[in-house]
């Protein structure tokens, strides 16, 4: 444990500027949320109560083993981020030590890791995978309409372009995004992280790469990166019909339709 601390200690210059470059982009991306979901509120209040729905109808959107696997995912991520934090700032949660920090950080890591093979499994032979395959030959035009959507159409009442369905639950933005974090960033951190594991114990393995010097700043940017899009993911949550709606709908599995 020792000689990993001190490694990872020793990345210096770098390891600040990455950590700096992500959380500014972190608190960049709060305020934008923030200041949008000020102006939802304030929009909202200004005019007042909707008319009332005349319909309603309950559509199964998440399956039980759909459920299972989001609230995992969200466990084992929330437990990657403290522990992480913890690894960085020793003075995070003082009754926790160091050592079991990274025993945690580890443990999660590897356990989530195994989580995240058998659900890949099950999306592929189940072929549910094409929920996060757009429309390439309309992908351009329906990325604008949503994004209108959410910068003008959602302060005035206007439909949500996209309908979810129990077999397209993402909009284009959404897949594209999704896409990026399960090709891009998840792979990236998953390689950084387990060299960073075998450099803690065999140094040498990692040497040629440069050891921590190169792994801890990349691994402490994709943390910034993965953690500024669970907030995005967090805030547009609140963007169904009523503020708990997309929520409630993952804890029952049942989405209300107008």
């Amino acid at each position: 444990w020792e000689r990993a601390r001190d490694e990872r200690a020793g990345c210096g210059a770098s390891s600040r500027a990455s950590s700096r470059f992500g959380m500014l982009l972190f608190v960049t991306t709060m305020a934008g949320i923030g200041s949008h979901g000020l102006l939802r509120h304030v929009v909202r209040r200004r005019k007042g109560p909707g008319e009332p729905r005349d319909t309603t109808r309950r559509v199964m959107m998440y399956s039980p083993h759909k459920r299972f696997s989001h609230w995992m995912l969200a466990v084992g991520i929330l437990s990657l981020i403290l522990s992480g934090i913890k690894i960085h700032f020793a003075n995070f949660i003082p009754m926790v030590s160091y050592e079991a920090g990274v025993f945690i950080h580890n443990l999660t890591a590897f356990l989530l890791l195994t989580h995240v093979a058998v659900s890949f499994l099950f999306h592929f032979f189940s072929g549910d995978y094409r929920q996060f395959i757009p429309n390439l030959k309309r992908l351009p035009r329906d990325v604008l309409v949503q994004a209108r959507y959410y910068a003008y159409g959602i302060f005035t009442g206007a439909p949500n372009p996209f309908r979810k369905t129990p077999m397209q639950r993402m909009n284009p933005m959404q897949q594209l995004a999704y896409l990026g974090l399960l090709l891009g960033l998840l792979p990236i951190q998953v390689v950084t992280g387990l060299l960073i594991y075998f450099t803690g114990h065999y140094p040498e393995l990692t040497n040629r790469i440069g050891g921590l010097v190169y792994l801890a700043p990349l691994h402490d940017l994709v943390s910034w990166l993965i953690i500024t899009f669970l907030v995005v993911h967090l805030y547009l949550i609140t963007t169904g019909a009523r503020v708990a709606s997309h929520l409630k709908a993952m804890v029952t599995g049942y989405e209300e339709e107008h």
